[in-house]
């Protein structure tokens, strides 16, 4: 299985657990009358979600890399990583943001054959609704929600001043064992949008996923 249809098939088997009922497409990419059966898609998700939630895994996620940019008129940033394991986001907010106006795209790639290769894109996601936990892509959702243990200073407006996004990490006891061991790298970049595109703040987090 190519990992771009790994991927595939984990997002569309969370969608199908969280709506509860019959897509019209299973998570093989087929039509169900032709596919998998709803009893066969439903065994797959579950499992999927079992292997998630209650396999150990004896893979470690090493964070190689932190880096952060920011428009220096409206935000500075520093980072600190700690023991490889976990890391610190400082932000001081110079002005106000506007909320309903600031977008967020996330790039995940995979490092295949000695190249990185996207394996998932997310393009203008609000961020103000993402945050309130409206329009949630499950895999973000997912990725969200376990690696961040304090999340209250996530929200909108964001005010002049300072706040940290403190103890971030990635758990590999959270991701299921058929997930390649390799380098990835999450490259997530924050624009406000008013007329022209301003961007903001980016976050480019190298990490290896190893045995």
């Amino acid at each position: 299985m190519r990992m771009e249809q790994f991927f595939t098939i984990l997002g569309n088997s969370f969608t199908y657990i969280e709506k509860n009922k019959e897509p019209s497409i299973d998570p093989c990419g087929t039509p169900f009358a032709t596919g998998c059966s709803v009893l066969i898609t439903s065994v797959v998700c579950f499992t999927i979600i079992i292997i998630i939630h209650f396999c150990s895994s004896e893979a470690i996620i090493e964070i190689l890399n932190v880096r952060t940019s920011s428009d220096k008129k409206f935000v500075t940033t520093y980072v600190g990583i700690h023991n490889r394991s976990w890391f610190d986001v400082n932000f001081t907010m110079h002005q106000d943001l506007i909320g309903h106006n600031l977008f967020v795209n996330i790039h995940l790639k995979a490092k295949m054959n000695n190249k990185f290769r996207t394996i998932q894109r997310w393009k203008n996601i609000d961020l103000c609704r993402f945050l309130s936990g409206e329009k949630r892509d499950p895999i973000l959702n997912y990725m969200f929600e376990n690696a961040l243990k304090d999340k209250s200073a996530l929200h909108c407006p964001f005010k002049k001043g300072s706040f940290s996004v403190k103890d971030a990490f990635l758990d590999a006891s959270k991701i299921p064992p058929i997930v390649p061991r390799t380098q990835y790298r999450f490259f997530l970049e924050v624009s406000q949008m008013m007329g022209d595109s301003v961007k903001m703040f980016s976050l480019k987090i190298d990490a290896v996923y190893v045995p």
